[in-house]
């Protein structure tokens, strides 16, 4: 058994090469929502994994496949389950057991324990075989267990925890006792356990009374057998319960080593489903507020897309009060910079969100929310986004994305996805420009895709000036606009010229805090 593997639900082979989101950036793509909806499912560990983003397109679609089976087969997901939890309760019973004491009622306890264990992989090999299960990740754990049950350790320990699984099947012990020169007793071991009665030959009839042993008597067992009760035995004879003692000692130990390597090999069974279940339950949450939702197809094409996308969080915020839903549809380059300008309170920065929470997710190999999706594999996702005043003690407010965005931008290689919403806006209007217009033309030189979300109108307006900064046909600059002259707030987003200004006033008279509405 020690050469079985345990075929992990999480990754494949050795590749386990992940970016990690920092929790400045969880909290920008914010998922609150939906994580505080499934907060029974959020244990600390999943908390930080979902954090870590593979970087190798294998794993995100080993994942999908899992997802998808666990999915359509809820039965299949709680068995799983089941069995997982009563794992993972016997492992802790093996750690923390006090019983250890070497008698034979502590030996069929253990072996008690390890039919339930047996039980369980049983049960989760009938489980995947009534599923039809069709994932790559859940037939190799079917094969783990076939290959596990049918080893020949296996086959044989099942076979004698049949025998005595019912105590009450047990009707004598045999034991081989070695004896010294002077034919005294000096080890012994317990060679089985019958189903039937000693029978007592005329010998040992006469040399003690018929008894019925039970569990509980097999102490007083050197004394019955050895010597009848009107004699008083040899002081070596009272010593024998010291000898089998290590008998039983030996075959504690190898049932104890028995359950902990099942146990073990299966320990990150738990975890691994709860990443699953968080998967299953975010998909039902959405479609049971009527939204689409999908995998992403990922490829090497230059062309990707998204369609029908929205933000999840904001679904959740919105359900209760019944507010519909704008979806919106995105053509996707490798290699460029979209430049989103739009009027205030347009729902540029849930749109952002919503784009990083979609590669987030998509990348976990999670069901997105969007009617489908088709994007290229990302190395890194990186989120710029405005942070408190608190926290600009040290640099101020400029200072503090200025150092935020140096360090991103060290990390960045050219299969990177950046976000930005409102970046170098601590300044100046004059300031900002020039400051974003650098930082942008060096994410061009680089080649990260981009997203940035800006006030800064002209930047969008000169986005000529910007294409033909860089070399032709290695970057392109792209402006995608929230709203209309006549709509301010659609809350769609579309390619389109800025429309020149954000509107900010009218947002100041429709909350009555104009001039003139101030002075009435």
């Amino acid at each position: 058994m020690k050469d079985s593997g345990y075929q992990s639900l999480l990754w494949l082979d050795e590749d386990r090469e992940t970016f990690v989101l920092d929790h400045k950036a969880v909290e920008d793509l914010d998922l609150s929502h939906i994580f505080e909806a499934h907060n029974d499912l959020m244990t600390t560990w999943l908390q930080n994994f979902i954090r870590k983003l593979p970087k190798n397109q294998k794993v995100v679609h080993y994942r999908q496949g899992i997802l998808r089976d666990f999915d359509a087969n809820s039965r299949l997901m709680e068995e799983f389950i089941r069995v997982a939890d009563s794992f993972y309760e016997a492992n802790n019973l093996i750690k923390f057991a006090f019983e250890r004491d070497h008698t034979l009622y502590n030996v069929l306890k253990r072996m008690e324990d390890s039919q339930l264990v047996i039980q369980g992989i049983n049960d989760l090999r009938k489980a995947l075989k009534g599923a039809s299960v069709e994932s790559q990740g859940l037939r190799g754990f079917q094969r783990m267990l076939n290959e596990l049950v049918e080893s020949d350790l296996f086959l044989a320990y099942e076979s004698d925890l049949k025998t005595i699984r019912k105590k009450e099947s047990i009707r004598s012990l045999k034991l081989g006792l070695n004896l010294d020169e002077d034919m005294n007793p000096k080890e012994a071991i317990v060679l089985t356990l019958e189903e039937e009665a000693f029978k007592y030959s005329r010998s040992l009839k006469r040399a003690s009374r018929v008894v019925t042993y039970g569990i509980n008597e097999l102490r007083k067992i050197p004394r019955r057998i050895f010597a009848p009760e009107t004699v008083i035995p040899k002081e070596n004879l009272n010593e024998l319960e010291k000898i089998i003692s290590p008998a039983m000692g030996q075959l504690l130990t190898f049932i104890d080593t028995f359950n902990s390597a099942i146990l073990t090999l299966f320990e990150p069974l738990k975890e691994e489903l709860s990443y699953y279940n968080l998967g299953r339950h975010m998909k039902k949450g959405l479609l049971v507020m009527g939204h689409p939702v999908t995998q992403v197809t990922y490829d090497d094409g230059s062309e990707h897309y998204i369609e029908q996308l929205y933000n999840a969080n904001l679904a959740y915020y919105l359900q209760p009060s019944g507010q519909k839903m704008i979806y919106n549809d995105l053509k996707w380059f490798d290699h460029n910079m979209y430049l989103l300008t739009g009027a205030n309170r347009g729902g540029k920065t849930t749109f952002t969100q919503a784009i990083g929470q979609i590669n987030w997710l998509g990348a976990l190999g999670f069901f997105v929310p969007a009617n489908k999706a088709c994007l290229p594999m990302i190395d890194g996702l990186f989120i710029h986004f405005p942070i408190e005043e608190t926290e600009t003690v040290l640099y101020g407010r400029l200072g503090e994305e200025c150092q935020r965005f140096a360090e991103l931008f060290g990390q960045m290689t050219s299969a990177s996805l950046l976000l930005m919403n409102e970046s170098f806006s601590g300044t100046s209007h004059s300031e900002s420009l020039k400051i974003a217009e650098d930082a942008l033309r060096a994410t061009a030189k680089i080649g990260v895709t981009a997203l940035f979300n800006t006030h800064l109108h002209e930047l969008a307006g000169g986005i000529d000036a910007l294409n033909h900064s860089v070399e032709e046909g290695s970057y392109e600059f792209k402006n995608l606009v929230s709203g209309s002259k006549e709509e301010h707030q659609s809350f769609i987003i579309k390619e389109g010229a800025p429309l020149g200004k954000s509107y900010a006033h009218d947002i100041a008279v429709k909350y009555g805090i104009s001039y003139e509405q101030l002075m009435k």
